[in-house]
């Protein structure tokens, strides 16, 4: 399994909270988070979307339980993953994974 992340560009909202929760200061724009899990095969097997721009993918991976599916994953598959530095060396599943 890969481990990948992306911010995706949205325009501004006109509410403050919520634009403020997606503003990432050091690129002057808005955006929401997304990290997506997949096999060799391309096949996505876990998601996080939408996040608010302004959390790191660690942030993003703990707060939408993607440890948790990813959990589920390995117990069914016996499976292991390639993951970058954001990855938390804290998790249970961490011996789980490779880091690139």
């Amino acid at each position: 399994m890969c481990y990948g992340w992306d911010k995706i560009k949205i325009e501004k909202s006109g509410d403050e909270a919520t634009q403020n929760a997606d503003y990432k200061r050091w690129l002057h724009a808005h955006f929401v988070g997304c990290i997506y899990v997949f096999v060799p095969s391309g096949v996505v097997v876990a998601s996080a979307v939408n996040a608010p721009g302004s959390w790191h993918d660690s942030e993003i991976a703990t707060n939408c339980k993607l440890y948790d599916k990813l959990q589920s994953v390995f117990d069914s598959s016996s499976g292991k993953a390639i993951v970058d530095s954001a990855f938390s060396e804290t998790l249970p599943l961490y011996d789980q994974v490779w880091e690139a």
